[in-house]
């Protein structure tokens, strides 16, 4: 805010106005001194001064507190976004370490940022481990929706075995990502060395996301059995549920 020409103009305005009021005070002496024609003129032309000096004064004092507030906002705003960005980055960090939970989120949005960073041939295989990782968010919600509309409680667990399997999907990626962080997309090597584990990583998610299918049936097959006598269902589906468990692990 320019405080010194508001100033400068509020001075301006009560100086004025001194003059205005003080020639209509002592008109007579003004009209003796200076005659009736030159003292209206002086008399006119102090108070257009006044006036205008208080418009003036008014709407420089208006602009200027409106230039200051929206001053204000924009380094709010700036503030803000340096807060967000900081903690953002307190967020990331460590993101891919495998003592923590990883977060799909995040490691989706890092698959995204390596195609900015010079790694566009691996498109193709990006999409498609999004498309794996949205099959695999596809099937937790059917198995929600299963095991609710059956209430089946006791089987809780399905949720648990399938967030294991997420979380092992979520891993194989982040040895991609690992290796692309510290690969050159100009060099043969590293590019061979990243698409030899993206292939891999490939391979290992479908296998789980395929054991993942078969579990899901084989649950939904012991649920259709309920109230029958013949137990092989529940024998099949521990058989299933230790192979996507087995899957995780490799």
């Amino acid at each position: 805010m320019n405080k010194k020409r508001i100033f400068f103009l509020l001075i301006l305005t009560v100086i004025l106005g001194i003059l205005w009021g003080g020639s209509a005070l002592y008109s007579d002496l003004g009209i003796i001194y200076l005659g009736i024609g030159a003292w209206r003129v002086l008399n006119v032309g102090l108070g257009a001064g006044f006036v205008a000096a208080l418009i003036g004064t008014g709407g420089v004092t208006v602009f200027e507190f409106g230039k200051q507030r929206k001053l204000n906002e924009i380094e709010a705003k700036r503030q803000a976004s340096i807060e967000q960005s900081m903690s953002e980055g307190v967020e990331k960090e460590g993101f891919l370490s495998a003592s923590k939970r990883l977060n799909e989120a995040t490691i989706r949005d890092e698959l995204a940022g390596s195609l900015n960073e010079g790694w566009t041939p691996l498109k193709k295989d990006i999409d498609v481990l999004i498309g794996q990782s949205n099959e695999m968010d596809n099937y937790q919600y059917k198995l929600s929706e299963l095991l609710k509309k059956n209430d089946a409680k006791k089987l809780d667990d399905a949720a648990e075995v399938l967030d294991k399997a997420e979380q092992r999907m979520l891993k194989n990626i982040r040895n991609v990502l690992n290796y692309i962080e510290v690969g050159d997309p100009a060099k043969v090597n590293d590019r061979d060395k990243v698409s030899e584990t993206m292939t891999e990583c490939l391979t290992k998610n479908e296998d789980i996301l395929n054991n993942t299918k078969a579990f899901m049936f084989s649950l939904t097959d012991y649920l259709n059995s309920q109230g029958n006598d013949d137990g092989n269902e529940m024998e099949m589906l521990l058989n299933y549920k230790d192979i996507l468990i087995q899957s995780t692990k490799k």
